[in-house]
């Protein structure tokens, strides 16, 4: 809903009836440690154990809901692993390491994005995951929902349709008119 803040998020669906764990990606907001930007699959698997070993928590029914980066590190991790049995993200788009410009863009992004790609993998000492859309398939059979805003940053409204196409069944694909990035 719109203006709507993560928390008042999570309380509608904890007053559905729905557990919901609140995780904050390591070294941001309240979380303590350095940030690891390409290495925040084993945060989410801790979360998903930790709910999987809740009184009351069926394992095969804990999903996941991922903004922006969380969005897209949650469709990696989702990849890798069958922690979860649905994925939301909402707003992947660009990431580090990959680059869409073509012609005159690639020119002058093409340095920059490789200078950027080696400053995080070495001091996160984590490389680049594989592209996204070489990733989504291996998701299925389990439901994935994108959501793409209007007025998105980072590419995410050329990428989520290729995402999609890329994606296997179940799936979906929201584009939400008039909104920003992660509004939808």
């Amino acid at each position: 809903f719109p203006g709507a803040t993560r928390a008042d998020e999570a309380r509608m669906l904890a007053e559905n009836g729905y557990g919901v764990l609140l995780l904050e990606s390591r070294g941001q907001g309240g979380s303590e440690g350095d940030i690891v930007r390409w290495a925040g699959d084993r945060d989410l698997l801790a979360g998903a154990a930790f709910l999987a070993g809740q009184p009351g928590v069926d394992p095969a029914r804990i999903g996941a809901i991922g903004y922006s980066v969380g969005g897209e590190i949650l469709l990696e991790t989702a990849a890798k692993s069958d922690a979860f049995a649905a994925v939301v993200s909402d707003g992947a788009g660009e990431r580090v390491g990959e680059q869409d410009t073509e012609g005159a863009g690639r020119i002058v992004a093409g340095p920059l994005q490789t200078v950027l790609t080696a400053a995080v993998t070495v001091f996160s000492n984590h490389g680049p995951p594989p592209p996204i859309v070489e990733r989504i398939g291996l998701i299925a059979p389990r439901p994935v929902f994108l959501i793409s805003a209007e007025h998105g940053i980072g590419n995410e409204n050329g990428r989520q349709p290729r995402y999609y196409a890329a994606a296997g069944e179940p799936k979906e694909l929201w584009e939400v008119p008039g909104a920003r990035h992660t509004d939808g």
